[in-house]
């Protein structure tokens, strides 16, 4: 299945407010579909089917891994800001701790910016698996370094969460207490 088709689907799930999930098992009714197909008409290798179906697996599994990362993301940042307002109520200058919210914020846009490229990378991968071997090879190598890139910001965005921003909160109640 070409990266539109995928796409689509997706489309049509938010659309009929299924989640990420019922659109992968949707994919993978496709995906199944399609392999019956090309088996029958004996268009393509099977080890090139297989290898476009894991591709899409693993795409199915790294969409629900970064929307609830996004959404974790999002909710720590959220619940920060009420943090940073109730003190600023209570007249306790939080500046450390809002340049700490926006360090996170900017780290959350960059999460989001690296796995929208990684998704991309492994769609030109998939629609490259049973055609050219170079530009697979290549499409492959870029989705490796594209995980490796969201793996560091992921653990960026932990660190920054559990060290600066905690200790910042701890220092400013300890110091108005």
């Amino acid at each position: 299945m070409n990266g539109t088709l995928y796409k689509a689907i997706l489309i049509i799930a938010i659309a009929f407010s299924f989640d990420v999930a019922q659109a992968a098992e949707v994919e993978t009714e496709a995906n199944v579909k399609r392999t019956e197909v090309r088996m029958k008409a004996g268009a393509a290798d099977v080890s090139c089917i297989a290898l476009e179906d894991r591709i899409g697996k693993r795409l199915a599994r790294l969409g629900t891994a970064f929307k609830r990362h996004e959404e974790g993301y999002a909710d720590h940042a959220e619940r920060l800001i009420q943090i940073s307002a109730k003190l600023e109520a209570e007249g306790i200058t939080s500046s450390r701790l809002r340049s700490g919210i926006s360090a996170l914020e900017s780290k959350i846009q960059a999460f989001q910016d690296a796995s929208d490229h990684l998704r991309s990378s492994l769609e030109d991968a998939k629609d490259f698996a049973c055609g050219e071997g170079t530009n697979f090879r290549a499409a492959i190598g870029e989705a490796k370094r594209d995980q490796k890139e969201v793996e560091v910001i992921a653990r960026a965005i932990g660190i920054l969460i559990r060290t600066t921003i905690r200790q910042d909160i701890f220092d400013l109640l300890n110091s108005h207490a």
